[in-house]
């Protein structure tokens, strides 16, 4: 089980190996989370795609859905961070 740490402002897990940088801390625990619990989390989904006679084209994008969801919930369901836009000035050199 890899842990998060804060680089430089933004927080690095890693995964496979190898080590990924997120914005923010939610960001780096739902990945960690997906990484962590793919096969439960995919294997949640067609279980509930196939459920409810969700098949062929459609079954592989809804999985996807489902396990992004399942992640989230695992990381306890983090409220979306969104950071302010700063207005900078433009200096035009003619």
């Amino acid at each position: 089980m890899s842990e998060i740490v804060e680089v430089f402002g933004k927080f690095a897990v890693e995964i496979e190996g190898e080590v990924q940088m997120y914005e923010t801390h939610s960001e780096a625990e739902i990945a960690k989370n997906a990484f962590e619990h793919a096969e439960d989390f995919y294997n949640r989904g067609v279980g509930f795609c196939e459920a409810h006679d969700i098949t062929g084209k459609n079954l592989k994008g809804k999985v996807n859905i489902i396990s992004a969801f399942l992640a989230w919930e695992a990381a306890g369901s983090p409220e979306r961070v969104v950071e302010e836009e700063t207005e900078e000035a433009v200096n035009i050199v003619a």
